[in-house]
């Protein structure tokens, strides 16, 4: 298949120029020219992708990571049918820490008749602080690097920095739930913070109570996702919760773009157990449980034009061989029949499709082997179309783009030709990624000959 394209215009042309000379019948002459015209197709291929198969839930599980005890990511929507919802993600960390129970304690459960208030008094004493933390594995550069293919060569996904320095997240919820066994009557205060696990001491209060209004302990929230991992916004809403968090805090957090961003949290508990019942469960169980939901809508802040110098590259598809298959720079299968094309012979036949909501511009541009540019054609997107209709291709507003007879001249003698699409992504207050969102590209060059090409000389 490597050499379809490279043998297809010398095999066209040459058998014809043979067919011509024996059937000839006079002498051989000093030199067969041909006036050819025709018109070749080179297909390069057509792709549409939803941006929301490319920010999958497994694969912010992966990116994200964390070292809580258990963190889940979920698909978040207000109904599951309707594609134009913005893209969601519900993040479920849970922090389980063990509290030392007092010997004094168990003794007392141990008596008859064992009263509840001094275990209140006696527990107060022993656990007068609270603490836990989670480092969320949040990172912007993390979300973006689960959009693109592996690259080998940039592990670290440092050709996303510039993207990331321009593009901040908005509309950030989050809610916290105290749970633990037996403690349904037990109260809390003290503080819920988010910033850099590196410089803690400036993290932002994302919630603060006083015992006078205090963190109430609720259940563990449960959800019910379904086949696709998606949970209703009404079934998250409904949960009790002990305290929403203040999510514009959580968002500038965020957008500061810190390494690694953590929660963490002090609670100082009062313990007003109602039965021993209750007591035995959390004696038993020795735990505190804190729940954290963090709704990450995909609504973005662009806070300056973003150019990206190429878009295959960042996807990691970055055309890396010679778009012709040549063997080498000696290789003239393509060169030879530069002169059969004249100005506006070769054309680009393109389509675009854009329905993310982005205002995008783009070029197509192409270097020789020196680094200089030989090809820069602008490129438009045709917003709020699909490059597919009824399961076909839906060209009916394909554009095109001309080659001049010198341009060609480069394209054809220049290896390797390997061409580039740069994009500029233009600065806005407002842009959210639906769940239909996509791209679509279909591209195919057009050969139209009317020059003259040897075919024999003496």
């Amino acid at each position: 298949m490597k050499r379809d394209k490279k043998l297809f215009l010398k095999r066209a042309f040459c058998a014809f120029g043979l067919f011509m000379f024996f059937s000839c019948k006079m002498e051989i002459p000093e030199s067969v020219s041909l006036k050819l015209d025709s018109e070749f197709g080179v297909p390069l291929g057509d792709t549409e992708f939803l941006i929301s198969d490319k920010i999958t839930v497994e694969d912010l599980q992966e990116k994200l990571g964390s070292d809580s005890n258990d963190m889940q990511v979920y698909g978040l929507c207000e109904n599951v049918n309707d594609k134009t919802e913005i893209l969601k993600f519900l993040l479920k960390y849970k922090i389980s820490e063990e509290v030392e129970i007092p010997d004094a304690v168990s003794a007392m459960l141990n008596s008859d008749g064992a009263n509840l208030t001094q275990i209140n008094n006696s527990l107060g004493a022993a656990i007068t602080e609270f603490n836990g933390e989670v480092d969320t594995g949040i990172n912007l550069k993390s979300i973006l690097m689960s959009m693109s293919s592996e690259d080998e060569n940039d592990p670290d996904g440092n050709k996303f920095q510039e993207i990331v320095d321009k593009i901040e997240f908005k509309d950030i919820k989050a809610n916290a739930y105290i749970c633990g066994e037996g403690l349904k009557d037990a109260t809390f205060s003290g503080t819920i913070k988010a910033g850099d696990a590196n410089d803690m001491e400036n993290a932002q209060v994302l919630a603060e109570k006083t015992a006078g209004d205090p963190f109430k302990v609720v259940d563990e929230p449960s959800l019910n996702p379904n086949e696709d991992s998606l949970v209703l916004e009404s079934d998250v809403n409904s949960k009790p919760k002990s305290s929403e968090l203040d999510g514009d805090k959580l968002a500038q957090t965020i957008n500061r773009r810190p390494e690694e961003l953590r929660v963490e949290y002090s609670l100082t508990p009062t313990f007003n157990f109602q039965n021993a019942d209750d007591v035995n469960a959390f004696v038993s169980s020795k735990k505190i449980d804190v729940v954290i939901f963090i709704e990450l809508p995909l609504s973005f802040k662009i806070t300056d034009d973003i150019e990206i110098d190429d878009v295959l590259d960042l996807a990691g598809n970055k055309i890396e061989d010679d778009l012709f298959n040549r063997d080498g720079a000696d290789d003239d299968t393509i060169s030879k029949f530069s002169d059969l094309f004249e100005d506006g012979a070769m054309t680009l036949d393109y389509l675009f499709a854009n329905s993310t909501g982005l205002s995008l511009s783009a070029k197509i541009k192409a270097k020789d082997e020196h680094g200089n540019e030989f090809v820069n054609k602008e490129v438009s997107f045709v917003d709020g179309t699909s490059l597919y209709k009824n399961g076909s291709l839906n060209l009916e507003s394909k554009k095109s783009i001309g080659f001049t007879a010198e341009e060609i001249q480069r394209i054809f003698t220049s290896y390797p030709f390997c061409p580039q699409i740069s994009m500029e992504i233009k600065k806005t207050d407002d842009f959210s990624i639906k769940r239909d969102s996509a791209f679509g590209t279909w591209a195919a060059f057009t050969l139209k000959t009317g020059g003259t090409y040897s075919v024999w000389k003496k």
